[in-house]
């Protein structure tokens, strides 16, 4: 088989593995995939740009990855496809779990919009895996009383929205710091992991970005 003709099986194979789970499953993405999905969560900061002590706010840059498991889209037992080991989809098509940056000073909009565009990787076993990047700009309770030699501390929150926390249950995969870039003036550290939860009930993933000065300022980040 040549190379032309390799692509072309792949393509209808493909295909016809979508209409199948897609379509002929008549799969519903408004259908939670489980009566509590699990969504693991990993942060990986690029950069900190900015930490406004007058406005109380902090601009970071950086990716989230979000994975959950979808029965629906397990195609592994099925050997006519055993050829696809992943394929890719959009919140267009696929549930997605609904989050928002509960503490975003810019925007509060949902962080996987069924409009955007951006790929979610779907594995043979049902895993879907989602990256988004973002420039975060969020509230902090900035204090200046002791500054320079003040610690400051900021949150990123995630929560669900929409869904509670027996619907939806955050697990942390903590933070790597693979793309991380040191600016000069920032140290990185990572210090502790865990959830919380909102008194209405809604799950909530919380990184605390803690910053002090003492001779080098350092950047701290979180989970609570």
């Amino acid at each position: 088989m040549s190379f032309k003709e390799s692509v072309s099986t792949r393509v209808t194979t493909e295909a016809n593995l979508r209409t199948l789970l897609w379509t002929t499953n008549s799969y519903d993405s408004l259908v939670r995939p489980d009566d509590t999905v699990n969504v693991t969560i990993k942060l990986y900061p690029m950069s900190l740009l900015d930490l406004d002590i007058a406005e109380g706010s902090m601009t970071a840059v950086g990716f989230f990855t979000f994975e959950w498991t979808d029965s629906r889209l397990d195609w592994s037992s099925n050997a006519a496809y055993s050829s696809i080991i992943t394929m890719f989809t959009t919140g267009k098509y696929t549930w997605f779990p609904s989050l928002v940056l509960l503490n975003s000073i810019d925007e509060l909009d949902i962080l996987m919009d069924p409009d955007n565009q951006n790929p979610i990787r779907v594995a043979n076993d049902g895993s879907c895996e989602y990256l988004m990047l973002k420039v975060m700009k969020v509230s902090c309770d900035t204090y200046a009383t002791y500054y320079p030699f003040d610690t400051q501390t900021c949150r990123l929150v995630i929560a669900s929205w929409g869904y509670n926390e027996a619907e939806i249950a955050f697990v942390t995969k903590g933070v790597s710091t693979s793309f991380y870039i040191e600016n000069g003036e920032w140290e990185y550290t990572v210090i502790s992991v865990g959830n919380i939860s909102l008194p209405v009930g809604d799950g909530v993933w919380e990184i605390t970005i803690l910053t002090s000065y003492n001779g080098v300022k350092k950047l701290i980040i979180e989970f609570g």
